[in-house]
């Protein structure tokens, strides 16, 4: 075991004392025979009955936007989430609520026989039994009771106790630290950590071989001097839905990768190739199961960090809901252009800001974000002066894959401030908008180089103008020299204005247009005294060719 696992955690109650526990069903009991942490546990019996047991005296702790996790086991069969089956007891001294968390058919965050309830106290559920005083009136800044409790629909047997509680604690989720190069950290052993009895932390769990789930925050490396060394592939992370209400004020997950006076590096999936072409295998998943109301952010921003390398990894549905920006990478000189995203994958995600990290070959797809400027959709990647993207692709950016409701477009790039810049094989397709300038005055001038393609555009916020300078070149080649070409647009099979040609060419003749997302249908009128009219109905597309012209001599023209 390589990884350092701290918990982000503050301890409620570690269950193992009697004392200060209650219940207005049965008389609590110290059980040492059934525990999941430490060696201890606090059991009572239920029958035919929905019961509470809670420790209380908790001296007022403050659970405003916070995550409380409670270790549960039954021992019995339990009704449905719907009717109570598992609740999350929490309470002021005067206002005591048991919120429906889980039951029989969604147990929830299960580690064999017991299940670790999350309660988001910023997004609480809507279904709750009322202990004491009233639901409206809780005072979560100064909550004194915290425990659970079960609906149990069948008869008890015997006087056995048959729901049990373990240790109850409130926070974040994991830090994780240690490993080296030659003995990287893993999930794998994360997971062994957080279930180890010593520990039973309930943020990361096994669901099958290699997917793993996830009911808290995960950070890697450090504020402080400890080495962080991660690294690892194939393996699916998603992030649980306990979301038990209908909103969307809800606590982020959050994915963060720090570093401190030590070393931090962090690596998923393996390279392949080099340079402008590398790209990704052997790929880490990371998943959303709620996109719509599930918040989760990806932050790797620190200035400390040596190294971030992702290679492949998909990220589905990762999306901070209020946020503008779900994923924000390195902008500092130095460490941020030593890290790399290498055929990545943000799909349905919320809006990218890769700040100088290198991304070549990556897909931004489906954003998934209303935050955009005011009655406008959002974009998924943020531009800036210092951004290194290029060779990667906009995908289906479309108004259809928001929540919002009178939202005009979502885009796949946000040009914030007014200027002139350069996109280096960046290619779009079926996006609402390509471009969004959001800047509030101000021109912006993108020219398109190396086979980018952006064709639309939409000022969101005051802005005066978008060019799109993007010169694609078709070659006429193998012509006779002296040849007349003229080329005009193409409007419903007559010409058109003309938008290039020459009086006498040589053998070949570059025809250098802007193309702006779609294809120009042309005529080309190729004229010789020698030889034969030729016209020519082609469309101009988005990248540069060349068009080889055969031209045969008029044998009936007499020249004396």
């Amino acid at each position: 075991m390589t990884v350092i696992v701290t918990p982000d955690l503050t301890d409620i109650d570690d269950a193992e004392s009697i004392s200060n526990w209650t219940s207005a069903e049965d008389s609590p009991a110290l059980n040492t025979a059934v525990f999941r942490e430490g060696s201890n546990c606090i059991s009572i019996q239920l029958s035919e009955e929905a019961g509470h047991f809670y420790r209380t005296s908790l001296g007022g702790l403050d659970l405003r936007n916070t995550r409380i996790y409670v270790w549960l086991r039954a021992g019995i069969t339990i009704d449905s989430k719907a009717n109570g089956g598992i609740r999350v007891v929490i309470g002021d001294g005067t206002n005591i609520i048991g919120y429906f968390t889980g039951g029989e058919e969604e147990p929830g965050f299960q580690v064999g026989a017991w299940t670790c309830q999350m309660l988001d106290t910023a997004n609480l559920p809507t279904a709750f039994a009322t202990i004491a005083g009233s639901e409206g009136s809780l005072d979560l800044s100064s909550i004194a009771e915290v425990g659970g409790g079960f609906n149990v629909p069948g008869k008890a047997v015997g006087n056995v106790d048959n729901v049990f509680i373990d240790i109850s604690r409130f926070g974040n989720g994991l830090v994780i630290t240690g490993g080296t190069s030659s003995a990287p950290g893993l999930f794998t052993e994360i997971i062994a950590e957080d279930e180890d009895q010593a520990n039973a932390f309930g943020i990361i769990r096994e669901l099958e071989n290699r997917v793993y789930g996830v009911q808290g925050s995960l950070t890697f490396g450090a504020t402080g001097s400890a080495n962080t060394f991660f690294k690892d592939e194939d393996a699916v992370l998603i992030f649980e839905n306990h979301v038990h209400a209908s909103g969307s004020a809800v606590t982020p997950f959050e994915m963060r990768v720090y570093g401190g006076t030590g070393t931090t590096h962090f690596e998923l999936g393996l390279p392949v190739g080099t340079g402008d072409n590398e790209t990704g295998r052997n790929a880490i998943i990371v998943r959303n199961a709620n996109i719509t109301h599930n918040p989760i952010s990806f932050i790797a921003d620190t200035p400390h960090a040596e190294d971030l390398l992702l290679y492949g990894t998909n990220f589905v549905g990762v999306r901070n809901l209020g946020l503008p920006e779900s994923m924000v990478f390195s902008p500092h000189p130095g460490n941020g252009q030593n890290h790399r995203l290498s055929g990545v994958t943000f799909d349905r995600c919320g809006q990218v800001d890769t700040g100088q990290v290198v991304t070549r070959q990556t897909v931004f797809q489906s954003t998934f974000q209303t935050t955009g400027t005011i009655g406008y959709g959002a974009s998924s990647l943020l531009w800036s002066d210092i951004i290194d993207v290029e060779e990667c692709s906009f995908l289906a950016n479309q108004l259809q894959n928001l929540l919002g409701v009178g939202v005009s477009g979502s885009h796949g790039i946000e040009h914030p401030d007014p200027g002139s810049f350069t996109y280096v094989g960046l290619t779009f397709s079926t996006n609402d908008f390509d471009i969004e300038f959001s800047a509030p005055t101000g021109s912006l001038t993108i020219s398109a180089t190396q086979g980018s393609d952006p064709g639309t555009s939409q000022i969101t916020r005051g802005g005066v103008s978008v060019t799109i300078n993007n010169n694609i070149t078709l070659t006429l080649t193998d012509l006779q020299s002296g040849s007349e070409v003229r080329v005009y647009n193409d409007v419903a099979g007559e010409a058109g204005s003309e938008i290039a040609g020459i009086e006498s060419s040589g053998v070949t003749f570059p025809i250098v247009y802007n193309f702006a997302g779609m294809d120009i249908p042309v005529i080309i009128v190729i004229l010789h005294i020698d030889f034969l009219i030729q016209r020519l109905f082609i469309d101009l597309g988005a990248t540069d060719a060349s068009l080889p012209i055969f031209q045969a001599a008029d044998r009936v023209y007499d020249n004396p």
